[in-house]
């Protein structure tokens, strides 16, 4: 018959079910959270890569009486290494390579005011690069810093080297002799010595 096995209900056991639904609840709440916010940070990384694309020079950069080929391969998706080729007058060309302090999303954004800072300086010395990138710099970099290395090739051959803070330039497998310089965007008004 119907009531050959009567029903028990235990409010301990309800408990414990509403309490196990409501957790799965929540955990599958955070999880749907967790892949929307993933989505949009993936979204903003292609984005901030397409600008770094756009903001880098590429193949087409027209350098007379020079060959430059260069190739950017960033750790991650945006990255905070740059460069910078620019024809000058006087068949003179101007390269600047450099890192950003930290990785990712803030030093890819960093990445695009020092290459706006380089397309708008007028350069007429590699120190005056440096000291142009510096001054639109400080206090502007989060509590980070920029180091770059700027070369003003001459159409004789000849190169002037400034240095910020960067790797050693090496020529014929040496190290070039430089004084040590401070990176950029840390002191006002810091001065960058050349070698030629």
């Amino acid at each position: 018959s119907f009531m050959q096995y009567p029903f028990k209900l235990d409010l301990r056991n309800v408990g414990e079910m509403v309490s196990g639904a409501i957790m799965v609840g929540i955990l599958a709440r955070r999880l749907y959270l967790l892949l929307q916010e993933k989505q949009m940070l993936a979204a903003e990384l292609e984005a901030a890569k397409q600008v770094q694309d756009l903001l880098l020079p590429g193949a087409d950069t027209a350098t007379p009486g020079f060959v430059v080929e260069s190739s950017y391969l960033p750790a991650r998706q945006v990255g905070g290494d740059f460069y910078f080729v620019n024809a000058l007058d006087e068949g003179r060309l101007l390269v600047v390579v450099g890192d950003v302090s930290g990785k990712g999303l803030r030093a890819a954004m960093l990445v695009s005011v020092v290459v706006g800072i380089l397309r708008t300086a007028h350069a007429t010395s590699a120190a005056a690069v440096l000291k142009a990138l510096n001054a639109g710099l400080v206090g502007h970099t989060g509590g980070g810093f920029v180091t770059a290395c700027s070369l003003i090739f001459e159409a004789s051959g000849s190169a002037t080297i400034a240095n910020a803070g960067h790797c050693p330039v090496y020529r014929d497998g040496k190290e070039i002799e430089m004084q040590p310089n401070l990176p950029l965007g840390v002191v006002a008004d810091s001065a960058f010595d050349e070698v030629t």
